[in-house]
Parts: C-alpha cells; structure tokens; sequence
C-alpha cells in the first residue's frame, strides 16, 4: 500500500513541475517513467530521515524491500544501499526542507540519465 501511494505522490509532485505542463502526453509520460523511481527514493528516504531514522522505510516501520525480493534476491550489500545510503547522507548533511525541495527538483530534471 505504501509503495503505491508513494508512487502516486511522487508523479503528483513531477507533474506539477511547469516545464511538465508544456510537455505533450507522450513526452509527459516518457519524463514520468524516468523520474519517479529516484524521486520516490527519495521522498522514502526523506521521510525516514525526518522520523529520526537511520534507514528507509515506510510509515509503521514497514521495510521498503519487499519479502518476495528478499527471498529472491537478497544481497546485503545492494540491501544496505537501497535501505541507508541516501538516509544517512541527509543526516550527515543535516538537510533542510528547502534544500530537499531543490535536490528533488534537480533529481527530476537531471539531464545526465
């Protein structure tokens, strides 16, 4: 459930960009699909970091890495940087809610991917 309401958030937030608005539907959805994965990362990590967290997760202490993956496909390292990295960077870094607002921007614009 929180994957996907996650999901939704993250295309609300890309699709209010104004640049977006000038898109035509297939250029939108081509932007979306590259976006929405690192901005959701990000909005999960954000969210941890901001309960006190010092790894990802959803609200209620769910685990962003599913059992199916875990079973599957389970790596502790790959786990380690999907689930902490990016946490304990914002808190290195003691981010601000202006400045998460700005890299979010330039992660969704980024022209590098």
């Amino acid at each position: 459930m929180w994957a996907r309401t996650n999901l939704f958030t993250s295309i609300d937030f890309i699709r209010k960009f104004e640049v977006v608005r000038k898109l035509s539907r297939s250029e939108i959805e081509a932007f979306v699909k590259q976006s929405y994965l690192p901005v959701s990362m990000f909005f999960i990590a954000w969210n941890s970091y901001q309960n006190g967290k010092k790894y990802a997760e959803f609200p209620g202490e769910i685990d962003i890495i599913s059992d199916e993956l875990k079973t599957n496909h389970y790596q502790e390292e790959n786990v380690h940087k999907i689930r902490c990295i990016l946490v304990e960077k914002l808190t290195e870094l003691e981010v601000k809610k202006e400045e998460f607002l700005l890299l979010n921007a330039i992660i969704v614009c980024d022209p590098g991917k």
